[in-house]
């Protein structure tokens, strides 16, 4: 019996991975050392939790700091977003009346969102 190759299944036998699979060994990342002073009671925290996490603590640290990046961040596009609300309130005096939004927000069930009032 002779099995065709299916032009429908890709020939795993030869061809490399697909693109959208990342590599299995990626390349090592860039990084910097970045000297922080603590003072001893945030050191101690510090090595505690690297201890009871099984990581160390430059790596408790990057990921602290990751979130704490994260967050600011986004607060910070809020914030511009924000500005720019009141901005063009301030411009056009164009708002949505209260009473329209508390009965939209009345009208709202989970599973089925009314259109936002304009």
């Amino acid at each position: 019996m002779t099995l065709d190759h299916d032009p429908r299944r890709p020939d795993l036998t030869s061809a490399p991975p697909p693109a959208r699979f990342p590599p299995i060994r990626p390349e090592p990342h860039v990084s910097k050392t970045l000297a922080i002073e603590f003072d001893d009671d945030t050191c101690s925290r510090l090595e505690h939790l690297a201890r009871r996490t099984d990581r160390s603590p430059a790596a408790v640290v990057e990921s602290a700091l990751r979130a704490f990046l994260d967050r600011e961040e986004s607060e910070a596009h809020e914030s511009g977003e924000d500005q720019a609300r009141w901005d063009r309130f301030r411009a056009t005096g164009v708002a949505i009346p209260h009473d329209d939004v508390a009965r939209w927000l009345d009208s709202y069930t989970p599973g089925a969102q009314p259109p936002c009032p304009r």
